[in-house]
C-alpha cells in the first residue's frame, strides 16, 4: 500500500509538471503568458495637478500657462506651456509632509519652446527660510521634442516642506513646454495626479 501510495504521489508530481510546461510554452508562443500586475507602491506622486500646471494647485504669478500646447513622452498633449511675464519667473508648487534628510526626485517633460536660450529648474526648502536645495541649466539636454529631466536631491536636516520649480528662464517673454511633473522617492514610475498627491 505504502509503494501503491508513493507512486500515485510520484505520478500527480509529474502531470502538474507537464500541465505548467505546456501552458508556459503556450504563454510565450501566444505572447500572452500572465505576470503579476504591478503593485500600488511601484508609483508615486507629491505633487498635485501633475499635468495642469493652470490649476490653482501651482503659483502662476509671474508667469501664462497655455494648456495643453505639446505632446508629453508618452504622446499625449498633456504638455503646458509656460511663458514668463518677468525674468526669472516660473511656476512653482510646494509639498509638506516630507521627511527631512531623505533622498527625493524631482521630474518632468520638457521641451525647448518658441522664445529664450535657457531653462533652469529650483528646489526651495521652505522649512528654512527658502534655501536653495537645487537648481541647475537643463537647457542644453532638451531639443524641440520632449525629454525626460530627472533631479535627484536630498532633504536638508529640518526639511519637511519644499517648493518646485521646473522652469524658469531669462526674460521676459521666455517659454518651455513642461508636463508630466513629479515629486517622489527614487525608483518610482510616473503616475498622472489630480486633486490628491499618490503615495
Amino acid at each position: 500500500m505504502e509503494i501503491n501510495r508513493v507512486i500515485g504521489m510520484k505520478k500527480l508530481i509529474i502531470g502538474v509538471l507537464i500541465l505548467f510546461c505546456c501552458n508556459y510554452i503556450q504563454g510565450q508562443a501566444s505572447g500572452m503568458f500572465a505576470t503579476a500586475s504591478s503593485s500600488s507602491t511601484s508609483v508615486q506622486n507629491l505633487l498635485l495637478y501633475s499635468e495642469q500646471i493652470d490649476n490653482a494647485a501651482w503659483d502662476n504669478s509671474n508667469t501664462t500657462i497655455t494648456a495643453n500646447a505639446g505632446n508629453d513622452l508618452s504622446g499625449n498633449t498633456t504638455m503646458d506651456r509656460i511663458t514668463l511675464s518677468s525674468a526669472w519667473g516660473g511656476s512653482s508648487q510646494g509639498i509638506t509632509g516630507l521627511t527631512a534628510s531623505t533622498s527625493y526626485v524631482l521630474s518632468f517633460d520638457a521641451t525647448r519652446g518658441s522664445s529664450g536660450s535657457s531653462a533652469e529648474y529650483v528646489i526651495y526648502d521652505t522649512s528654512n527660510g527658502w534655501a536653495t536645495i537645487a537648481n541647475d541649466s537643463y537647457y542644453s539636454s532638451t531639443s524641440t521634442s520632449p525629454v525626460r529631466i530627472s533631479v535627484p536631491f536630498t532633504t536638508p536636516s529640518g526639511c519637511t516642506a519644499i517648493a518646485v520649480v521646473p522652469y524658469s528662464g531669462s526674460a521676459t517673454g521666455d517659454n518651455f513646454l513642461i508636463g508630466r511633473v513629479q515629486v517622489s522617492v527614487p525608483d518610482k514610475d510616473y503616475v498622472t495626479t489630480t486633486s490628491s498627491k499618490v503615495e
